[in-house]
């Protein structure tokens, strides 16, 4: 994976924070901050310099970290990309991604059909297991490459590939090292080292109307 710096703020966490593995597995090549407020993820995002906003909202409510999310809402904006959850579902937060939560929660298995994020993950299938929230896993609406066992989305890409957000928290994973690595497959995504196969796709048919067009004008 080509070099990047991330930043990255999870407000809380009851087991153990898959997602600060995957980083830790990638700081070798890769600049890493982890800050510990909604306020100075926001603060790292406006001051310039990352390629990556990583934010886990799991335990507080949309009043604790709307600086971190409008910050994250801007910096995708401009150009950037994030990967993202929220244990409130909150529509008015996800529509920066380009996706909408269902309000269906607590679900239970993720399988992964993208070839790119399921990589290193036997059959694709990922178990969850609550440590003991609430609410540890949320269905989204439309999304492609991952559902739960409803047929609800888990993971959906938006903004063109440059934004992931999930439908889980970080320390509900039943197979620990399967939640590490999705979590670097989904990194090595947004830094654009695979595409997803919905685009991958998509843009295969583009190509092919492409030069389907270019075969018509050449036998006028």
């Amino acid at each position: 994976m080509h070099a990047g710096s991330f930043v990255y703020f999870n407000d809380h966490v009851v087991g153990t924070d898959r997602m600060a593995e995957a980083l830790a597995s990638l700081s070798g090549t890769n600049t890493v901050t982890t800050v510990t407020s909604s306020a100075d993820f926001a603060a790292a995002l406006s001051g310039g310099g990352y390629d990556l906003g990583i934010l886990m909202i799991q335990n507080s409510g949309p009043s604790s970290y709307a600086d971190g999310i409008n910050a994250l809402s801007a910096f995708v904006n401009a150009g950037g990309k994030a990967i993202y959850t929220d244990w409130t579902h909150d529509n008015g937060f996800a529509s920066a991604f380009g996706v909408q939560w269902t309000g269906n929660v607590n679900q239970g298995q993720v399988t992964v059909t993208d070839a790119g994020l399921s990589a290193g993950i036997s059959g694709g299938v990922l178990n969850l297991v609550n440590p003991g929230w609430g609410v540890f896993s949320m269905g989204l609406q439309d999304a492609t490459v991952a559902h739960f066992e409803s047929g609800e989305g888990a993971i959906a890409f938006g903004n063109d590939g440059r934004t992931i957000v999930n439908g889980f928290l970080t320390d509900t994973f039943v197979d620990g090292v399967g939640g590490k690595q999705l979590y670097v497959n989904e990194i090595e995504a947004v830094m654009g080292e695979h595409v997803p196969d919905s685009a991958s796709c998509l843009l295969l048919v583009c190509l092919g109307m492409t030069g389907l067009l270019a075969l018509r004008r050449r036998l006028a």
